[in-house]
């Protein structure tokens, strides 16, 4: 029989403990205080010897999508304790198969080890570091990258300064760290709460990468969500229990439990509501315990709510699945609808559905197409294809639910039918050195890969839409055009072509924007304006303007900023990326209802923005009289484009999000050509560069100055 204490201690160990992929069952203020202890003589060697049986532990860590991995693939642990000098953590990882970034920026996306530090709840002074331990060939040195986020003037002063260690072999890795109080201002004293969380990523060489989390929710970030620790003598009790829960593929829940201590033969159980969906035995473990369970998926328009679990009968956590249906939906968005062969033959068009149509079933029951409209390149309504070229399918798909969705399929009639073993085509074959094969042997093997790359050729028409894409591309290219790049080649065809036919067919409409006119812009009719379009960044995507306010130019002109331009805003529709075709429609809207000076034109935009502001100003390059990309990034094979156009480039050095490598391959793929480009690299901004960005009065006076069609004015 389970203790009654031992339960009560359980109950205090993990209350507030909510995990699931990265969602929070509960509010933030509600999060237990976790007393880490005083600890003395701890050496930053990499060896837990010093630590002895010391310190608060978190010995329990589930992976974020409610996976219990078997302790021989991955297992992760770590303790933290305190002393004059800093936070101290000791993290032991074992994952016998290494994967490690090279890129200090994206260390992040493989083996690392993340941790977030705070000053106080919902306090502005806070950063973040990220450890990669090196064990792999070539990299047998622990390297760490910092970003700052601390908002005083007066800390950014000082370089955060981390002290780590690390020792590891073939299949284990322990860090140490201290984290000294100075990166904060903090002065410590028993009593004294930070913040704080961690997570261990784990890369496969085939799989995505896993995260095993301590912090309570999807509170990357965010201040207000981090778990609190308090500076103590002596430790709260160890964690010891972990939950997690996802959708698998929705076919089942799945709930994963990793646990230590004396837990042998405990039954855990999962509840919904008033129910029980299921149980199982804790199975020892290495040193500890772990449980998978495979329930059902909660049924159509009947969420599950709060799962609860319960070990020996009492709940010691609850977990909050995401929406079930809402997440059907998604995977019905994503599965692939395709027409068989998208590349055909003969006046007869080829019949459509579903790739895996069992799957789809899974996610919205019962579906049928009820519709299928076939367009010619001309965007004519046909029912045969009576010459070889483009077509564009429109297919109209019925769920049980009596809901009507819409599929967009490109194809492509050639001339006659591709026959493998008769085709003559001979292709120079180059395998790329990582392959391993001897460039002599390809040589005298290229009949034999000749053969190889015909079958794949004439194979993938059959399987996906992306040959009927390049061949459509192609047929609609004149020779002597040239290479193409990532603005004008057959993947930007086809998405032309298709907002054109969408736009004629009702299935898009303009895009919403914000206008700001100048102060004195009805005093004088016969003047003309410069205009200033302004691209938002992903996060004010929608269908509500006041979004688009929340950074950049909207901002500051909503702050009171008076700019002597105007200035047009548009928003981005939800889920989808800035459209070069549509911007250039809203360009010839507004030239047509405002009185704009055509030859003082000039885009700017942030993050998505950002990389909109160079795919727009490398399509449409005459439409501008210079362009201001900041934290995004381009195609550098297409900036010949616009060699001639002023471009001034922002971005932060120590940008998370977007690389700044992004913006330095634009800004020296234009250096090379001697383009009149400058670049603003601010050492300590993170994505936000775009607040002292457009806090930069030179920024305004400069772009004023350029004239389309004329030499740059510096």
């Amino acid at each position: 029989m389970f203790p009654l204490a031992r339960f009560r201690d359980l109950i205090r160990i993990f209350i507030g403990i909510l995990f699931l992929l990265g969602l929070v069952s509960g509010r933030a203020e509600q999060s237990p205080v976790f007393d880490i202890p005083r600890l003395e003589k701890i050496t930053m060697d990499g060896r837990a010897d010093d630590w002895s049986t010391n310190g608060f532990r978190v010995d329990a860590m589930v992976d974020s999508d409610g996976v219990a991995r078997p302790a021989s693939e991955f297992a992760s642990r770590f303790r933290l304790g305190w002393d004059e000098r800093g936070l101290l953590v000791l993290v032991t990882v074992h994952d016998p198969t290494p994967v490690e970034e090279k890129n200090d920026a994206q260390f992040y996306l493989r083996d690392s080890v993340e941790m977030f530090i705070a000053d106080q709840s919902g306090g502005q002074e806070a950063f973040q570091v990220v450890f990669v331990p090196g064990r792999i060939a070539g990299q047998r040195e622990l390297r760490f990258h910092v970003y700052d986020r601390r908002a005083s003037d007066e800390l950014k002063k000082t370089p955060i300064v981390i002290e780590a260690a690390r020792t590891a072999d073939a299949e284990n890795c322990t860090l140490e760290v201290c984290v000294p109080w100075q990166n904060l201002g903090i002065k410590p004293e028993t009593g004294r709460e930070i913040l704080f969380q961690l997570c261990v990523n784990d890369a496969s060489p085939t799989g995505p990468r896993l995260q095993s989390r301590w912090y309570p929710g999807n509170s990357y970030g965010n201040t207000r969500l981090m778990y609190r620790l308090r500076l103590a003598e002596s430790p709260s009790s160890a964690v010891v229990v972990a939950a997690g829960a996802s959708y698998e593929r929705l076919r089942r829940t799945q709930v994963g439990v990793v646990a230590t201590g004396a837990l042998t033969g405990q039954v855990i159980t999962v509840r919904a509501a008033d129910r029980e969906l299921g149980s199982g035995l804790l199975i020892a473990d290495g040193d500890g315990f772990r449980l998978h369970l495979d329930l059902p998926m909660p049924a159509r328009g009947k969420p599950y709510g709060l799962l609860t679990v319960q070990l020996a009968g009492q709940t010691f956590t609850t977990l909050q699945l995401p929406d079930a249906d809402e997440a059907r939906q998604q995977a019905f968005a994503r599965a692939e609808f395709n027409f068989t062969p998208c590349v055909f033959t003969g006046e007869t068009f080829p019949p459509c559905d579903f790739q895996q149509p069992s799957l789809v079933e899974d996610a919205v029951g019962p579906y049928r197409i009820s519709k299928v409209t076939f367009y010619d390149a001309d965007f004519n309504v046909v029912t045969t294809a009576e010459k070889p070229g483009r077509y564009g399918a429109i297919t109209e798909i019925c769920t049980a639910d009596g809901k009507t969705f819409k599929r967009f399929n490109t194809l492509f009639r050639q001339i006659a039918e591709c026959k493998r073993k008769d085709a003559q085509q001979r292709f120079t074959v180059e395998l790329p050195p990582e392959v391993g094969i001897d460039p002599e042997v390809v040589r005298e093997q290229a009949a034999k890969l000749n053969d190889y790359l015909r079958e794949e050729i004439v194979a993938g028409f059959q399987r996906t839409a992306n040959g009927a894409i390049v061949l459509a591309g192609l047929s609609e290219t004149a020779a002597g055009s040239g290479p193409t790049h990532r603005q004008n080649n057959a993947q930007a065809r086809d998405a032309e072509w298709w907002y054109r036919l969408k736009k004629q067919t009702g299935e898009i409409a303009p895009l919403q924007y914000l206008t700001y006119l100048p102060e004195n812009y009805d005093s004088v009719s016969t003047q003309r304006w410069p205009v200033v379009l302004f691209l938002h960044g992903s996060g004010e995507r929608g269908n509500d303007l006041n979004q688009v306010k929340k950074n950049g130019l909207p901002h500051l002109i909503e702050a009171g900023k008076h700019f002597p331009f105007i200035t047009i805003a548009p928003q981005c529709p939800s889920n989808e990326w800035w459209n070069v075709i549509a911007l250039r429609d809203l360009l010839d809207e507004v030239g047509a209802k405002y009185h704009v000076d055509s030859d003082r034109v000039y885009l700017t935009g942030l993050s998505m923005g950002g990389y909109g502001t160079w795919s727009l100003a490398t399509r449409f390059p005459e439409r501008f009289a210079a362009i201001v990309p900041i934290c995004g990034g381009g195609d550098p094979e297409a900036v010949a484009d616009i060699k001639n156009l002023p471009v001034w480039v922002f971005h932060g050095a120590k940008d998370r999000v977007v690389s700044p490598q992004q913006s330095q391959e634009m800004v020296d793929a234009l250096q090379k050509l001697g383009a009149p480009v400058r670049f603003t690299l601010y050492p300590e901004a993170n994505h936000n560069s775009w607040t002292p960005a457009y806090a930069t009065e030179e920024l305004y006076t400069w772009l004023l100055q350029q004239h389309r069609g004329q030499l740059p004015a510096h």
